[in-house]
């Protein structure tokens, strides 16, 4: 269907703007909406779904302004050939929840995937994996 004969359709041009308004952009929220952070290890089976939550406002806020220095990378990433992955779930104080995953790839180092887009931030790597080392090594 032609973009002209779309646009002629009253519904179809409410539903896209009810979804561009209503979906949240991790990398563009207010720190202070966001209630907790949820950590899934979904490396290896010894260790997958094992969950870390983080709901002190000082962790989300940390973390929350390593995802606003999200950086768009400039060509798509080799994604399925990885050592594994980490999945960020960022959960609203309105219940809405988004999605980040942290994949370990084998040519291109640790991408970020968020809302299909995939992006670089080392920083945020790093901190993430400092909250999960076990106590005894966080000095």
């Amino acid at each position: 269907m032609p973009f002209e004969e779309l646009m002629k359709k009253p519904y179809i041009i409410f539903l896209i703007l009810l979804f561009a308004c209503t979906s949240k952009q991790a990398n563009e929220t207010d720190c202070n909406e966001i209630n907790q952070i949820v950590i899934t290890d979904k490396f290896s089976e010894t260790s997958a779904n094992k969950k870390t939550q983080f709901t002190d406002s000082t962790t989300l806020s940390f973390f929350c302004q390593e995802i606003k220095r999200l950086q768009p990378v400039t060509k798509e990433p080799i994604v399925k050939v990885n050592f594994g992955y980490y999945m960020l779930d960022i959960v609203y104080k309105d219940g809405v929840e988004v999605q980040i995953e942290i994949i370990y790839t084998k040519f291109d180092g640790v991408v970020i995937r968020l809302d299909g887009k995939y992006y670089k931030n080392d920083e945020l790597d790093s901190v993430m994996r400092g909250y999960l080392a076990p106590k005894e090594w966080q000095g």
